[in-house]
């Protein structure tokens, strides 16, 4: 697919999927105009709303990243979305009974989240090669085994005294630093946008990288090239799991500062999303998770104003996934009639 098509076919799917989203919204007598100012306050109209956007953005962002590398492989990891309650609740441990010291402290808790992410990759990688078992279905198990442990764990175990179900704060060392004094805005931001920068380098001007898009292409033809199809898998599914991991835990150290039981519902699979619309480039994904992010911000807005329904940015969400496929669908009709190269 010519880069063109990687920036105007998605580009084509948000703007579709918020023209029909204004259209329902106009069906049920709301002005448009009006809500449309509102979406655009609730991001942009001041720097503590873009601030916000910002912080909203950046876990989806990272999870988005994982599902992005996987994608790449030709993988489909569904399961995300254990993988970040798992990392965040990792990290959250170490932030809160590990001593160590400042700076350090926070990389050590967020390398144990994308350990704990990419270990519950392996054993889908692990039946993808040995037995062939399809991914989606492995990855999807192993995330209600993770989310039903992580419940577990904070409920029992590792829960502080409350009323909501939460580990005890983590350690002031641990913290990701704010930004800007004022804001939620966080270090975390900026480690998504150079995380996203180095699976760029790492994809596309390595020799890993060449080998995860060739298998991503054709397995076969990889494996006649000579390409370790079965190391790469294991890899690329591990690094996906390690970047998802990584996004729960800056969560947990930038944001929230102690695990929440259930603090991310959906987010895993809201990334999926955000990798589909990002065309599965780390690059196109960093833009795409911030306009997501702008999306959940501005509906926020749009709620607080109007009275909108929350559930309108998961619209918005699906139409674009829709559109996508729709494009995606096509486009193997005038392959299979040799009609585009």
């Amino acid at each position: 697919m010519r880069f063109s098509s990687k920036v105007v076919t998605p580009a084509i799917a948000v703007g579709g999927s918020i023209i029909v989203a204004t259209l329902i919204l106009w069906a049920m007598g709301e002005p448009p105009g009006a809500f449309g100012r509102a979406f655009a306050a609730g991001s942009f109209g001041s720097f503590s709303n873009f601030s916000e956007m910002l912080v909203k953005a950046t876990p989806l962002l990272v999870a988005a990243l994982g599902v992005s590398v996987a994608f790449k492989a030709g993988l489909f990891n569904i399961g995300v979305e254990g993988q970040i309650y798992a990392g965040g609740l990792a990290a959250a441990y170490v932030a809160a009974a590990w001593h160590l010291p400042a700076g350090l402290h926070a990389l050590v808790a967020m390398g144990a989240g994308a350990l704990i992410g990419g270990m519950l990759t392996l054993v889908p990688a692990w039946l993808k090669v040995s037995r062939g078992v399809n991914e989606v279905i492995t990855t999807l198990m192993v995330y209600y085994v993770a989310s039903l442990a992580v419940h577990y764990m904070v409920v029992n175990p590792l829960r502080a005294p409350g009323v909501v179900p939460a580990t005890r704060p983590i350690a002031d060392t641990a913290v990701l630093p704010v930004l800007v004094r004022g804001t939620r805005l966080h270090m975390g931001v900026v480690i998504a946008v150079v995380l996203g920068v180095l699976l760029w380098f790492l994809i596309y001007r390595t020799v890993f990288g060449f080998h995860v898009r060739s298998i991503g292409e054709n397995r076969i033809a990889a494996a006649y090239a000579g390409i370790p199809v079965s190391q790469v898998v294991y890899l690329s599914m591990f690094l996906s799991g390690a970047v998802a991991g990584m996004a729960g835990a800056i969560q947990v150290l930038g944001v929230d500062h102690r695990f929440f039981d259930q603090f991310s519902p959906g987010l895993g699979f809201d990334s999926i999303a955000v990798a589909l619309v990002g065309m599965a480039h780390p690059l196109g994904t960093i833009f795409a998770g911030f306009l997501f992010g702008a999306l959940r911000t501005g509906v926020l807005e749009m709620t607080v104003r109007f009275g909108t329904p929350k559930a309108l940015a998961l619209v918005v969400e699906g139409l674009t996934v829709l559109f996508l496929a729709f494009e995606r669908l096509y486009r193997v009709k005038l392959l299979r009639e040799g009609r585009v190269r």
